[in-house]
């Protein structure tokens, strides 16, 4: 694999659809690997129908700040 095809020095923001999918087991390598390319000064956005454990934990080693919205349907 050619680390050097993609540059994201000039990330800014990144955004996760389906978050609690990403942080399944089977994933959380992938998803290290791939955070671990990327600028440490971003802004992520995590979106989840779902806020499991698993989740909760990410959020809480991954992101500085964290700002959660729970949208309820009453």
């Amino acid at each position: 694999m050619n680390r050097r095809a993609l540059r994201f020095g000039k990330l800014e923001v990144l955004i996760m659809d389906e978050a609690d999918r990403l942080v399944e087991q089977s994933n959380q390598v992938h998803l290290s690997n791939i955070l671990a390319l990327l600028p440490k000064q971003r802004r992520t956005g995590l979106f989840s129908a779902t806020m499991p454990s698993q989740l909760k934990s990410f959020v809480a080693v991954g992101m500085r700040n964290p700002y959660f919205v729970d949208v309820k349907n009453d």
